[in-house]
């Protein structure tokens, strides 16, 4: 039975791609991209990051990517660096996708 289960799992993660491949996660992050585009330009008028997303005064519909994919967003090291990322829903993982302003790439990692 332990090898049938062990079978099924590889097939079944094998079959799924990694999950930046996801069409959930591929959605979030394009979502995500004006908001980082504009924390770029944040930093490059104020010399820092934000300490929060609403300082950036974005567009509604980017306002309202925030909220559609539980985007998140950290500042830290005296707003030097941050991350942004968001979580997804599929069982029989949450994979969670961030992004930081050191490596400026993306990746996602299940829970």
């Amino acid at each position: 039975m332990k090898k049938i289960a062990l079978v099924f799992s590889m097939l079944f993660l094998m079959g799924c791609g990694s999950f930046i491949e996801w069409k959930q996660a591929q959605k979030g992050i394009q979502a995500s991209e004006p908001i980082i585009i504009s924390l770029e330009k944040f930093k490059g008028i104020n010399g820092v990051y934000p300490d929060a997303l609403d300082k950036l005064n974005l567009p509604i519909a980017e306002r309202d990517n925030i909220e559609k994919y539980g985007i998140s967003y950290k500042a830290w090291n005296n707003q030097s660096m941050y991350a942004i990322g968001f979580e997804m829903w599929g069982p029989p993982f949450n994979p969670w996708c961030g992004y930081g302003s050191n490596e400026k790439k993306w990746q996602c990692l299940g829970k």
